[in-house]
């Protein structure tokens, strides 16, 4: 039987982390956002997607990256729930190659009888990995592809599964940046009984960067589209004072909680090795609030 906690996981905590028509469980961790420089900006990096997070948000963001670079998340969530990230990215002559795990726990949880006995404790948990390659096509055009490999666990049942993201980026004048990405393309998985649907995605987003006399000013913004129809916009601001203090903005609309976003970031460079430290901030109207740290290490 699960419990009071594993209800509130299931049916109230993850479909206002996903889409709010989305109410079926399963492969949400495929949705939640990773780095905490993309989520301080309200998830609106599709048409930025240039550090570790890009194998995530947009796969042809790699081909940005011009040094080797480790990102690292860490994420608590509501009721015991911890989310992780972590990803490498290796340039090379023919691209950028990303290699990041991504994992989801709801920590323990007790099984109990119709008579609120208990009958024992486990976790649900998902775990995907992700190879990406992003490259330059020309001087202005970027494409992406990555391969997820994809592991479910509920309680005792299992199911893993294969998933596809296609990205593109195209750099316009004067600082315009657009980018689309079709994310989770695949056939589902089956655990135990069930089958779960791939929670296929369209994203389209675009980016301004601007010079100020101080630093860069980004502001961007992302359309989603779910294979349902159903519809999201991120709205996010990224100002980057002396190439040291990042301070950032953003809002998500379409969920059943709207969601506003913060963050910072700070730069630090080691000799030639550059450390970037970044903090998100995500408020709930009801749920309360997360939080996201990011470790980002360039070589």
């Amino acid at each position: 039987m699960k419990t009071v906690k594993n209800l509130l996981i299931l049916f109230v905590l993850l479909p206002s982390l996903g889409y709010a028509q989305d109410l079926a469980p399963g492969l949400r961790f495929l949705k939640l956002g990773v780095g905490a420089r993309a989520c301080g900006m309200g998830e609106a990096f599709t048409g930025i997607a240039n550090d570790g997070s890009a194998s995530y948000w947009n796969p042809a963001g790699l081909g940005y990256i011009e040094s080797p670079e480790i990102l690292v998340m860490h994420s608590e969530w509501f009721v015991g729930t911890r989310f992780e990230y972590i990803s490498g990215t290796i340039p090379s002559n023919i691209g950028v190659f990303g290699l990041s795990f991504t994992y989801l726990t709801s920590g323990k949880i007790e099984g109990r009888n119709e008579f609120g006995e208990l009958t024992n404790t486990y976790e649900n948990s998902d775990l995907g990995v992700n190879i990406a390659h992003g490259r330059r096509i020309g001087k202005n055009l970027l494409i992406g592809l990555g391969f997820k490999a994809i592991y479910e666990r509920i309680e005792k049942n299992t199911g893993t599964g294969i998933a596809i993201d296609i990205g593109s980026l195209y750099r316009l004048p004067f600082g315009l940046n657009i980018g689309l990405v079709a994310q989770n393309l695949g056939s589902g998985i089956k655990v135990g009984t069930e089958n779960t649907e791939l929670p296929t995605t369209f994203r389209a987003g675009c980016s301004y960067k601007s010079l100020t006399s101080i630093g860069e000013l980004t502001p961007a913004a992302d359309l989603v589209v779910d294979i349902n129809g159903n519809t999201m916009e991120n709205l996010g601001l990224e100002f980057v004072i002396l190439k040291i203090l990042a301070l950032r903005l953003g809002y998500r609309i379409g969920l059943q909680q709207e969601c506003i976003t913060s963050g910072m970031g700070l730069n630090h460079n080691i000799g030639t090795l550059n450390l970037r430290f970044d903090y998100a901030y995500t408020g709930f109207s009801d749920l309360g609030t997360t939080h996201k740290l990011s470790l980002c290490l360039t070589l």
